[in-house]
């Protein structure tokens, strides 16, 4: 089986929480059966906001299906997206980068 759950606590990106005002945890799905990155529309649009991409849909508008992708070159290089397994708050758990 593919498919692996777990919860992701302060789920980052350009060191900007993406599940602000939100919720500190966000139940997760890997699913090592595919290539593409699927978020919740808000999720998705607060990233969007953070990291440079072609989209062929405006900003806050519907994806339909359609598949967004990001731009390459130049000096940028792509953000990870930084989490944590757990929330404790006396020792920050250690934080986990899945690079974008």
């Amino acid at each position: 089986d593919g498919m692996h759950e777990f919860l992701m606590y302060h789920l980052s990106a350009c060191g900007v929480d993406l599940l602000y005002n939100t919720s500190s945890a966000w139940l997760t799905v890997i699913d090592t059966s595919g290539p593409c990155l699927t978020l919740p529309g808000f999720l998705f649009d607060r990233l969007r906001s953070h990291v440079p991409m072609d989209c062929p849909f405006p900003q806050g508008g519907k994806a339909w299906g359609r598949f967004c992708s990001p731009r390459r070159g130049g000096a940028e290089t792509l953000p990870a997206l930084s989490f944590q397994l757990e929330d404790v708050s006396d020792t920050p758990a250690p934080k986990l980068h899945l690079p974008l």
